[in-house]
C-alpha cells in the first residue's frame, strides 16, 4: 500500500517538474531571441524616438 502511494507522488512530481521545466526553458529561449533580434522595423517605433538623440 505504501509503495503505490509513493509511486503516485513520484510520478506527479516528475510530471510537474517536466511541465515547469519546459516552460522555464521556453521563457529563456524567447527572452534570448528577443534580446538578439527584437523585430521592430518601423521607423516611428517609440524605441527610435527615445534613442534618436543617442545615435
Amino acid at each position: 500500500m505504501m509503495m503505490e502511494v509513493w509511486a503516485a507522488h513520484w510520478v506527479g512530481n516528475l510530471l510537474l517538474l517536466g511541465v515547469f521545466g519546459v516552460g522555464t526553458v521556453a521563457c529563456f529561449i524567447v527572452a534570448i531571441r528577443m534580446l538578439i533580434h527584437p523585430g521592430e522595423r518601423a521607423h516611428d517605433h517609440p524605441k527610435y524616438l527615445i534613442l534618436h538623440d543617442d545615435r
